[in-house]
């Protein structure tokens, strides 16, 4: 067991440790603690690897270490929208307030009726009012609207966003859409001419 626990009290953390081993709280595939700035333990536990068209989506088991990748799935929607910020901030994109279609010059075709009224804001807060289901169908099946993009879409995603039906008026109901957060990654590359990962790691 890879710890260095010093002075902590090692009976809670092996027994949590081994209630994770166990699978008691699902699949966690670490766990790192911390006391006065000092690394006291650190663990990795053997699970599964993030298979999106499997049965309740494990894939390969394998020993995770921390080395290993992982797939962090909605935690990338925190990073577009820290980098939408950013370009705010330094000035490539004016403002939340713009429609995205100020950037998006190659989908004006949608640039129409109340569509042009969604804003960089809207897709922020996913309030965009475009129709979309990701909550309530299977992953790894084209019900579900965000992986129909790689079933159906993958030369144009965002066409496939875009063309979407307006169920409310932008601003005005939530709906959870992956889709509106490629769309501010296209966004983010047209106003900066560099893509999602350039832009992130400059």
């Amino acid at each position: 067991m890879a710890n260095i626990l010093g002075d902590c009290d090692s009976g809670f953390i092996l027994k949590a440790a081994s209630r994770i081993q166990d699978g008691r709280y699902g699949e966690i595939h670490s766990m790192l603690i911390y006391k006065d700035n000092k690394p006291v333990f650190e663990e990795y536990f053997r699970w599964h690897r993030y298979q999106w068209d499997a049965p309740y989506y494990p894939g390969q088991e394998l020993q995770w270490d921390k080395s290993e990748y992982h797939q962090i799935m909605s935690c990338t929607k925190s990073v577009v929208s820290a980098c939408i910020c950013i370009a705010i901030e330094k000035g490539f994109i004016k403002s939340v307030h713009q429609s995205v279609f100020d950037y998006l010059s190659k989908h004006q075709q949608f640039n129409t009726g109340e569509k042009s009224a969604i804003t960089i804001e809207h897709l922020l807060t996913m309030s965009s009012g475009l129709q979309w289901n990701e909550w309530n169908a299977p992953h790894g099946t084209s019900a579900n609207d965000i992986d129909r993009l790689y079933f159906e879409c993958y030369d144009d995603p965002l066409y496939c966003v875009l063309k979407r039906p307006l169920v409310s008026s932008p601003g005005e109901s939530f709906t959870y859409n992956g889709g509106g957060i490629i769309t501010l990654g296209e966004i983010l590359r047209n106003a900066t001419g560099m893509n999602l990962i350039e832009f992130s790691k400059k």
